[in-house]
């Protein structure tokens, strides 16, 4: 724990920290005068392990505990036992420090996590504060510091917000929610956007951790972690390369990437079948070799029937998928020969012992060019074409690729349904090719035959993977920004999956097809609707309107958290467009669950979108303790024409947050059921500001119930040992002012004459005035000034 630092720095820590280490350390330096300098060393060496054991294993017992509570928290709900007891074993580890300390600090540096200044030195505690240490730069903080004192609460929001993949805002997050005990460090991490940089990362990881599947299994998380940061479009032709250094790898190591499940980002990115493709022949020859091996090995291990049965089971598998790969056909037939007689295949492949092909490439391009189309999908090609086309992929034969993508394609007007469905496996095979190359650009030219292809297919085997391909192509149309294109393939899908005079089967798969693929594009095209450039935002956000109720998510997330006041309208356009389920989905999401701002743009597009609408939903968000917010939505509620609202604001006039707007917009709604509240609030509130926005409402209504209310505030005396308040008087001068609107009722005329001899010369002169009016039958008809 302290290598590395001055002795006496050491001693003074030992002695703050284990007292009881202290005699030992005596006994040391009252003996240093009779011993060498060798032994010196010995006896301070000797006096520092007891405490570095205790504090090594007090550290790594406390980030096993940190590191389970953050796992559960991410697998079950917080009130799961797991979770529970998670969080009480991490809460004693705390309280146990903070007993003897102010605080408690975990900090980050270099993808590895500290905790309270202690030095990481056992390897096992090592590797468990880099497991650590990347949740905090998921979560963009650098640093956490807990204080004595936490509260639950606190601990429970440190584990949940850990346990996600980001957060960027845990100062500002924390501070409103009343966290005192709990202090961030925060950094900005810049994404990797250089490929480069990843693609140099992965070659060191691989050569660094290689042969070891530990190690390889922690690289392909890190690799993968850095590749959330790359733009879309590079991601393929990186974990091409990553396949590539992974193909380098041992027989065994290779063996084991392809029998483990790996996590679902990996899995997802077809790293297996990547990695298939990129192993070479002789990689292949060394594994089958090392196969046959393991073989033996199995048979002469002297273990059960039954465990030597699930092990050859394992193997076959591993086997079977290496038989997919396109260097497996270039293997000796003595190796399949060898594989099938001790029953690890069932049959000798046919293309293993079946009609060879040129190995020269022109030559096959020769043959391809005078064979028919129907032949190509048909014959021993349809199984060389995956080959063939990263033939022409490395001698950079674009033009071959184009008329090769296009002799194949010709095969969608064959009336043979399983001709066409042999053209469909084909063309997947080799745009699969392209795809894991980076060349499918390529496929631009021919795009519009697969659309042909799929609007008229009527089989299932054959339109189904004309589907994926088709909307590859839009994908990757939007990814160019080449939005005409892309918008063109996605209104025939559209088109196909909703007429109803199609084929039922093709209608109803293209359809759930389309639901399940659209969510995939929208994170594109909310990227480039945040971009800067005007005419990437306008085609994305009409692509986005044409996605339907799949779209209804990242709208609303656009009107929740955007900045730009205008994107943020043309979400609500597309919303309000998509009709009833965006008003439930944006229902769903007011609650008061949202922070300030978020209501504050959600507030300034609903009028747009629907006013009545949200009004019970708008209405239970003004329990949120915030004046501002409270009095938008009063101001949003006012405009709103039913009944309700008069309720609400009545509501709000007994809240000193809002009681004045609410009186005000009341009063603008001239709705006479308000007129008895008013007159109740009058009498019955001291709040001289508020008499006096009611004195106004009252004068805007004109209703004579509120003479006798305006005659008492007109009269209320000073008190008895202080002068009258500015502001009774300012409330008193409103009142005499706004009896000039209720005629020449004989009380008001009695009451403003003995204004007119008032104290206050400002309140006697605005009653003379309206007496004035009054008398000559000038009453005006003009509302009241404020």
């Amino acid at each position: 724990m302290f290598r590395g630092v001055y002795p006496e720095r050491t001693t003074e820590i030992l002695r703050g920290v284990y007292p009881e280490a202290t005699e030992i350390l005596r006994y040391a330096q009252n003996d240093n005068r009779r011993r060498t300098q060798n032994d010196k060393a010995r006896v301070f060496q000797r006096s520092l392990e007891y405490p570095l054991t205790m504090n090594e294993k007090w550290l790594l017992e406390f980030l096993k505990a940190f590191r389970l509570c953050v796992t559960n928290l991410r697998i079950y709900p917080l009130n799961n036992s797991s979770v529970v007891n998670a969080l009480n074993t991490v809460a004693n580890f705390l309280d146990e420090h903070l007993a003897q300390n102010d605080s408690l600090t975990f900090t980050e540096l270099s993808g590895k996590a500290g905790v309270a200044g202690f030095e990481n030195t056992s390897q096992e505690v090592k590797s468990m504060a880099e497991d650590i240490g990347r949740n905090f730069s998921r979560c963009r903080v650098s640093s956490i510091t807990i204080k004595r004192g936490y509260t639950r609460e606190e601990l429970v929001y440190i584990m949940q917000n850990l346990s996600k993949y980001f957060r960027d805002d845990w100062q500002k997050d924390s501070a409103e929610k009343g966290f005192a005990h709990l202090g961030f460090n925060l950094v900005k991490y810049v994404a990797v956007t250089d490929e480069q940089t990843v693609v140099d990362k992965i070659s060191v990881l691989i050569g660094e951790r290689g042969s070891d599947v530990a190690g390889i299994m922690s690289a392909l998380k890190e690799v993968y972690d850095d590749m959330e940061y790359l733009p879309a479009a590079a991601r393929p032709s990186v974990t091409t390369q990553l396949a590539v250094e992974l193909s380098k790898q041992p027989p065994e190591v290779l063996k084991e990437i392809f029998e483990r499940d790996l996590p679902p980002k990996i899995e997802e990115s077809g790293i297996k079948d990547k990695l298939l493709a990129a192993l070479t022949k002789d990689k292949i020859t060394d594994v089958y070799q090392q196969i046959t091996k393991w073989y033996g090995d199995i048979k002469s291990a002297g273990v059960s029937d039954f465990e030597a049965v699930e092990q050859l089971d394992r193997l076959k598998k591993f086997l079977s998928k290496l038989l997919e790969c396109s260097a497996s056909r270039e293997v000796p037939f003595q190796i399949y020969e060898d594989l099938c007689n001790l029953g690890l295949i069932e049959n000798i492949p046919d293309w293993a012992g079946g009609k060879t092909l040129p190995e020269n490439l022109l030559e096959q391009l020769d043959i391809i060019k005078h064979i028919g189309e129907e032949e190509l999908v048909s014959s021993i090609w349809a199984e060389k074409l995956p080959e063939l086309t990263e033939k022409l992929v490395s001698a950079q034969m674009r033009e071959e690729i184009i008329k090769l993508i296009l002799k194949i394609t010709a095969n969608h007007k064959n009336p043979d349904s399983q001709v066409r469905e042999k053209a469909a496996a084909a063309l997947s095979s080799a745009i699969k090719v392209l795809k894991a190359r980076g060349y499918e650009n390529l496929l631009a030219v021919s795009e519009h035959l697969f659309a042909e292809w799929l609007d008229a297919e009527s089989a299932a085997p054959v339109y189904e993977p004309l589907a994926g391909i088709l909307f590859d192509r839009i994908v990757n149309r939007i990814l160019n920004s080449e939005y005409e294109q892309a918008q063109n393939h996605y209104e025939l899908m559209r088109k196909l999956s909703s007429e109803i005079d199609r084929d039922e089967e093709k209608r109803k798969y293209l359809a759930a097809f389309i639901s399940r693929r659209s969510p995939k594009i929208i994170p594109i095209l909310l990227n480039d609707i945040k971009s800067s450039d005007e005419v990437r935002k306008k085609n994305a956000f009409e692509f986005l309107s044409k996605i339907g109720d799949d779209a209804l998510d990242p709208l609303v997330k656009i009107i929740k958290e955007v900045d730009d006041a205008h994107l943020r309208m043309l979400a609500a356009g597309i919303l309000k467009n998509l009709g009833d389920h965006a008003i439930i989905r944006i229902k769903e999401e007011l609650n008061l669950g949202l922070v300030k701002e978020e209501i504050r743009r959600f507030l300034e597009v609903l009028k747009f979108i629907g006013d009545g609408s949200f009004f019970e939903e708008v209405r239970q968000l003004m329990r949120y303790p915030d004046r501002e917010i409270k009095q938008e939505i009063l101001r949003y509620a006012s405009h709103i024409d039913i009944p309700d609202v008069d309720k609400l604001l009545i509501e709000s006039f007994k809240d000193p947050d809002v009681s004045r707007l609410a009186v005000k917009l009341a009063a603008g709604r001239r709705s006479p059921e308000v007129i008895p509240s008013l007159i109740q609030l009058m009498m019955s509130s001291r709040d001289w500001e508020l008499r006096e926005e009611i004195a106004i409402a009252m004068g805007d209504l004109a209703d004579k119930k509120f003479a006798k209310p305006l005659i008492e505030l007109l009269s209320s005396p000073r008190g008895l040992f202080r002068a009258m308040s500015m502001q009774q008087e300012r409330a008193r001068l409103r009142a005499a002012y706004v009896m000039r609107r209720f005629g020449e009722s004989p009380e008001i005329i009695r009451e403003l004459k003995k204004a007119s001899r008032d104290k206050s010369h400002a309140v006697a002169v605005t009653a003379a005035e309206s007496l004035k009016i009054l008398e000559t039958g000038m009453s005006s008809t003009k509302g009241i000034k404020r």
